[in-house]
């Protein structure tokens, strides 16, 4: 049995909460060395941490009720495959 196949689809939704999280922290941060060159040029360098305040992470991770939906279907998805494969 594999490690997923055991989860809650709670603890499904977590993890694939999380690792969305990760890829947007991701997508922040490229964002910010692209700019780099830009800043440079205008002689304003502003500091990763200032450049992603927390007032401005927490009204980006407000989600809509179509994200909610569609996050909850793909997590009972998930977890309908896995129950498939188990055979309950």
């Amino acid at each position: 049995m594999s490690y997923i196949s055991s989860l809650s689809i709670h603890e499904v939704f977590s993890l694939y909460y999380k690792a969305k999280e990760k890829q947007m922290e991701e997508r922040r941060f490229q964002t910010w060395l692209h700019h780099i060159p830009i800043m440079a040029l205008n002689g304003k360098m502003i500091p990763y941490e200032e450049a992603f305040s927390i007032s401005s992470q927490k009204q980006q991770r407000r989600m809509t009720e179509e994200d909610k939906d569609r996050i909850l279907k793909r997590a009972a998805d998930i977890s309908n495959r896995f129950k498939e494969m188990r055979g309950d």
